[in-house]
């Protein structure tokens, strides 16, 4: 009777995706400081209401002229124009009139009326007059208002992340705050006796919350660390009751499948307002990864054997948080085009959509990385992962193939 109460029923990964997604929204939107809102996903287009350089500036540190006073100026019969001023950045510029100049610092308005600014190296000052030998063409080192950003210009749209490169720009059209989706609260429930935050002897050092804390938190969502669960049915039934409360989103890791100390299936379905999104899904590794809800709350169970919990990460977990974040839910990145190195591939699980991580020569070849999905190093030395496809037992050598990661575990390039 246990053994039937943690039975699978596969359903192929997009149906798994519609289910997980038919009911996920954001969690809602608040307003913060513009000096917080790196990383955090916009609930609004963000629109400049001015333009940016709102007057025409300087490229250069250099004279602010009228290009007309130049007209017939050369070499033997220069022009001599008077300096009657600086002007700094953001300072009012005032106006020019004929005959006259003015210092302008590069980034620094021009005053109304000069058209072009001569480069300081170009001229000598001398008794507080510049003497132009050649006539000046309009426009010449000039940035004209509005040539950055135009009054009414989309700067960035709704679901975009803002980055810290966005800073700048958004402070010179007087952005000060802007309306983001709220950071879903992603609890991280551990499930084992066996398991330890610490070094401890006869026990194994917890890390999976950090992996998942990392891409969780890169995919706009904030992880919770929690106590970790022994294995009975009821202290993990009592752990998902308490954690269900603090989180928007609750992920098991672990005890996910129908061995002896395998609870959480049997625990979620003994909880009040428990109904099930599915029970396994048609991917090979990950097939454990299964989706409930108590009452509206998501509860995504990740599989132990490492490989399966990449996978269960990428095809389910984070597509969840990434729509509650506000965000596009594919978290898989097309990283490029491949072709295999050798056949690969199995009849076994030929009804299921299969992963394998690769490792992608210079000459553009994927050469599969196969071990059992209890291991490690193939998914730490992949460049990569390729799919093949449901129905189909073998890619064979030379097939072209495309080549995917996962948002939030990519590595920095040296």
């Amino acid at each position: 009777m246990e053994f039937k109460d943690k039975f699978f029923r596969y359903v192929g990964i997009e149906e798994a995706r519609k289910i997980a997604l038919k009911s996920i929204k954001s969690i809602g939107i608040e307003e913060v400081p513009l000096n917080n809102s790196v990383g955090r996903v916009l609930a609004e287009d963000l629109v400049s209401e001015v333009n940016v350089p709102s007057k025409d500036i300087s490229l250069f540190d250099g004279y602010a002229i009228k290009s007309s006073d130049t007209k017939g100026a050369s070499r033997s019969k220069p022009v001599r124009l008077k300096v009657v001023r600086e002007v700094f950045i953001v300072e009012e510029p005032g106006s020019l009139n004929s005959g006259e100049t003015v210092y302008v610092a590069t980034d620094a308005y021009l005053p109304k009326g000069s058209d072009t600014v001569i480069p300081l190296e170009a001229v000598h000052l001398k008794n507080g007059y510049i003497e132009i030998g050649w006539e000046v063409m309009p426009g010449q080192h000039v940035l004209p208002a509005g040539s950055d950003v135009r009054t009414g210009e989309i700067l960035l749209r709704k679901g975009e992340v803002v980055a810290p490169q966005d800073i700048e720009l958004l402070s010179l059209v007087k952005i000060d705050r802007v309306k983001v989706y709220r950071r879903p609260k992603v609890g991280l429930l551990p499930i084992g006796e066996e398991l330890s935050y610490e070094r401890e002897e006869g026990k194994k050092l917890e890390v999976r919350h950090i992996i998942l804390g990392s891409a969780i938190r890169r995919n706009g969502a904030e992880p919770i660390k929690l106590p970790i669960s022994p294995d009975s049915l009821e202290k993990v039934k009592s752990a998902i009751l308490s954690a269900i409360e603090e989180v928007d989103l609750l992920v098991t890791m672990g005890g996910a499948s129908i061995g002896k100390k395998d609870q959480v299936w049997r625990a979620l379905k003994r909880i009040e307002g428990f109904s099930m999104g599915f029970r396994g899904i048609k991917m090979k590794p990950g097939r454990v990864t299964s989706l409930a809800w108590i009452e509206e709350k998501p509860v995504v169970l990740i599989p132990g054997h490492f490989q399966s919990f990449i996978v269960g990460l990428a095809y389910v977990l984070l597509p969840i948080v990434r729509a509650m974040s506000g965000l596009n839910p594919e978290a898989r990145m097309k990283i490029c085009e491949a072709r295999l190195s050798t056949k690969t591939g199995d009849e076994k699980y030929k009804s299921f959509r299969r992963v394998v991580f690769v490792k992608i020569l210079e000459e553009g070849v994927a050469v599969p990385l196969i071990a059992k999905s209890f291991c490690r190093k193939p998914v730490v030395k992949a460049d990569g992962f390729i799919e093949i496809p449901e129905g189909v037992a073998h890619l064979e050598e030379g097939a072209k193939v495309d080549v995917f990661w996962i948002s939030g575990l990519e590595r920095i390039p040296c």
